[in-house]
């Protein structure tokens, strides 16, 4: 009786755990279709390249004529950088190279190699879509999102008869 509800020894790795912590946010935030879009930066036994997926911390700006976003992609260039607009939905994504050392190859077995990043956000309404701008600089992606001019709003004034 006693031996059976001993549990069988399995070795505890908190990582793993974190890991799946992280897993289990990216699918509930919806960018985790974004992030595994290809299998093929996982780590094997081969010594494939592995990326770890991010979601880059972000911060959003308002005034009368635009919406100003900014997001912190450190090592990502304007090259390996994506970002697509359909309808009201902003995709963000890019990949940050590892960074090796003259001499040094790219044998990632022991852990990431370098970080991909994905975002994705919903856009109200009012936005000149034509007009969005982008500008990578140090490490943080600023777009500017232009509203469109809108008419005054008015009073109108209901008679009787």
């Amino acid at each position: 009786m006693f031996w059976q509800t001993i549990r069988p020894f399995r070795t505890w790795n908190p990582w793993n755990d974190l890991e799946q912590i992280s897993t289990q946010l990216n699918r509930l935030i919806g960018g985790d279709e974004e992030m595994n879009k290809d299998n093929s930066n996982s780590n094997t036994e081969s010594g494939a390249q592995r990326l770890a997926h991010c979601s880059p911390r972000y911060a959003f700006w308002e005034n009368d004529k635009a919406i100003f976003l900014a997001m912190e992609m450190p090592g990502v260039n304007e090259k390996s950088l994506e970002i697509d607009l359909q309808g009201n939905s902003l995709s963000v994504s890019g990949v940050m190279d590892s960074f090796l050392p003259e001499g040094f190859s790219k044998d990632c077995r022991a852990g990431s190699c370098g970080r991909r990043y994905a975002r994705q956000f919903s856009l109200g309404e009012g936005l000149n879509h034509e007009e969005i701008k982008a500008v990578m600089k140090d490490g943080i992606l600023r777009l500017t999102l232009p509203k469109t001019k809108t008419t005054a709003s008015r009073r109108i004034e209901v008679l009787g008869e």
